[in-house]
This record gives structure tokens, C-alpha cells and sequence, in this order.
């Protein structure tokens, strides 16, 4: 006998959005595993903190997804009054997938900094973005917790929209959503025009740029789409039982960890990209009658990180052209 209430658009969504979400888990833990094996060695250790507490609060809002479905699939089965309420794991896990945001936004806003020659317009704007968006996540439990069931059947009986009948959703999701969109916006716009303001008239210099600038709209885009549908979805949505936009919620916050350990385990590749782009090359010169020597010019492609060390993987190119006599070389030696 089918269900008395439908519940493929609430229910059938949340299922749906929990294991897309928990399989992106499965990724992250993997990255996390080769970070710590491969691709460690060489940073700092509150690089490697942050990497340890931000897969730790990434386990946490997968465990408090797993505790609210099977507390309303389970525990209170069949229990429609129970569907009808905010389950405290719901709210929780709001709270810890936008700080779970809000801090991979401060390292992106930290390789900016870098970038930019440690200029502080941009980090700055992220930044105080990042605030605003910290203070809402800390009053989205609390809005939660004031949506009435009645509030939520009249939105239904007038078949109007939600966020028009129940303003409380409108800082649940439209107002932290855009935040979060902007703020990605900014940060992927801004690490492509400073990588590839870094581009020089060398080859391999310019190959790993477009490199790091194709990880960078790959990681950006991907979580910007995935914020884009949540927000349509919670602007048009018609019915208080509909939580498909939760769905691209909970994609979208294991998105954000999974991108960041991605980006970390790609700085080995890059180095060693790096160290083969440190090319001598000797320009095959004609012989010299005027003067009877051979003289050869020899470019050297050097990258460096752009602060100390390669820990933050943030490249910049130096160049420079070294013009001596072959002859005078071979007298030398």
C-alpha cells in the first residue's frame, strides 16, 4: 500500500542527497589518506592540523546526516507528526557545513594573499564575506527551530510559495546561499586572473599556469553549480514538503572538502612539473668570423614559490638569460 503522504520529494531527496554525499565522502577520505602518505612531508604543521580538523568536521556532518535520516525513517517510522518537526541533527549539520565553508574559503583567501604579491584588497573582501556568512550560519539553527507546522500547512493550502508565506526561510537559505556564491565567485575569479597574470614568454612556465588554472575553474565551478541549484530550487519551490534542494545541499558541502584535499595532493605534480621546467638549453649558434668565437645564449626557466618554500604551492616564474663565451668556457676548464 503506498504512502498516505508522498514522500519522494522530502524523504526520497534526502535519501538521495545522503548517499551522493557520503560516496563524495569516500573520496575525500581517500585524498585525505594520500595527503598524509605522499604528499605532506614538506608543509607546516598547522597546514597539516587544519587538513586533520577539517576531515574531522567533515565525518561529523556526514555522521549528523546518517543520525537525522534514521531518526525519521526508523526511529519514528510511520510517526507523520515526527516529519513535521525539526530533528536536532538537521539543524546541527547546517551549522557545521557552512563552517566547513567558511574555512576552506579563508585558505583560498590565504593563497589569493600570495598570489597577489601579498596585496590585502581581495583576501579582504573574502574575508569580511566570510564573516558575514559565519554570523548568519550561527542563526540558521535558531530559524529552524521557529518554522511552524501551521506556518507550513497554510504556505500549502494557498499553493503559494514558501519563502513569501514563511519569511523565516528566507534567511535559512536564500540570504547564506548567495553569500556562499558570491564568495566562490570571487575566490575563482580572482586565483585565475592572478595565475594567469604569473604567465611569461616560457613554454613550460605557461603550461603549468594554464595547469593550475584549469584545477582552479574544475574546483570553483563545480561547487558554484551545486550552490546555483540549491538556490533556484529554494527560490521557486511551491511546497513545504519539497527538500529536494537539500539534496544539492549536502553535494555541495562535501564538494568543498573534497576540492580543497584535491588541490593540496595536485602541489606534487606541479613540483615536479616545476623541477623539469628548470631548462638549459643551449642555442645552437653560427660560427662567428668576425671575431672567431662561438657564443651561445643560455636561458634558464626558474619557479619559485612566492613565499617561503614550496609549502603553499602557489607558483610564480622568475626568468632570466645568461649570455657567456663557449670558447672562454672550455679555456676555464
Amino acid at each position: 500500500m503506498p504512502s498516505l503522504i508522498p514522500l519522494d520529494s522530502s524523504l526520497g531527496a534526502l535519501f538521495i542527497g545522503i548517499i551522493l554525499s557520503t560516496a563524495v565522502y569516500g573520496v575525500t577520505c581517500l585524498q585525505a589518506y594520500n595527503y598524509f602518505m605522499h604528499h605532506s612531508f614538506n608543509d607546516r604543521w598547522f597546514l597539516k592540523l587544519f587538513v586533520i580538523v577539517l576531515w574531522v568536521v567533515d565525518t561529523l556532518h556526514v555522521a549528523l546526516l546518517a543520525i537525522f535520516y534514521y531518526g525519521y525513517t526508523v526511529t519514528n517510522f510511520g510517526d507523520y507528526e515526527f516529519l513535521a518537526k525539526v530533528y536536532w541533527p538537521l539543524t546541527i549539520q547546517v551549522l557545521i557545513g557552512d563552517i566547513i565553508t567558511v574555512a576552506i574559503h579563508m585558505f583560498f583567501a590565504c593563497r589569493i594573499y600570495l598570489l597577489s604579491g601579498k596585496k590585502l584588497v581581495i583576501p579582504s573582501a573574502i574575508c569580511l564575506i566570510d564573516l558575514a556568512q559565519f554570523c548568519e550560519c550561527f542563526k540558521r539553527p535558531r530559524v529552524f527551530l521557529n518554522v511552524h507546522v501551521m506556518d507550513l500547512a497554510l504556505a500549502t493550502a494557498k499553493n503559494c510559495n514558501l519563502l513569501l508565506n514563511c519569511p523565516q526561510f528566507l534567511n535559512l537559505g536564500l540570504l547564506p546561499i548567495s553569500i556562499g556564491m558570491t564568495d566562490d565567485t570571487i575566490v575563482t575569479a580572482s586565483m585565475i586572473y592572478y595565475l594567469r597574470k604569473s604567465r611569461s614568454s616560457f613554454k613550460q612556465t605557461n603550461h603549468i599556469v594554464n595547469t593550475l588554472v584549469t584545477y582552479t575553474i574544475n574546483t570553483g565551478l563545480l561547487t558554484t553549480i551545486f550552490t546555483l541549484a540549491c538556490l533556484l530550487l529554494l527560490s521557486i519551490q511551491d511546497s513545504p514538503t519539497s527538500l529536494i534542494f537539500a539534496l544539492f545541499f549536502f553535494i555541495e558541502v562535501r564538494l568543498y572538502t573534497c576540492s580543497f584535499m584535491s588541490v593540496l595532493n595536485s602541489r606534487t605534480a606541479l613540483r615536479e612539473r616545476r623541477d623539469h621546467s628548470i631548462i638549459v638549453s643551449t642555442l645552437h649558434s653560427s660560427e662567428s668570423h668576425s671575431n672567431g668565437n662561438d657564443r651561445s645564449a643560455i636561458q634558464l626557466s626558474t619557479m619559485q614559490s612566492a613565499s617561503a618554500g614550496p609549502k603553499e604551492g602557489v607558483l610564480v616564474t622568475k626568468t632570466r638569460e645568461v649570455a657567456f663565451d663557449l670558447e672562454q668556457a672550455r679555456t676555464d676548464d
